[in-house]
């Protein structure tokens, strides 16, 4: 579970960072477009990071990786 628990800690942080990354990068959203874009993108990021967190604990199940929990 300790494996588990890093992996989700992990990605909660890549999330946050993206996020404060992607919104610092982009200027001020100027219509209801440009942020529901901006939102898309972020959905897009976060999906592809939950699908990696996935992957990433099947892996350990394949690999008999034990919870040290």
């Amino acid at each position: 579970m300790k494996h588990h628990k890093f992996l989700r800690k992990s990605v909660g942080i890549l999330t946050i960072s993206l996020i404060s990354l992607s919104a610092s990068a982009l200027d001020k959203p100027q219509s209801m477009e440009d942020m529901w874009k901006i939102i898309q993108v972020q959905q897009k990021q976060l999906n592809d990071m939950q699908a990696r967190l996935e992957k990433a604990e099947s892996k350990s199940v394949v690999l008999g990786v034990q919870n040290l929990d």
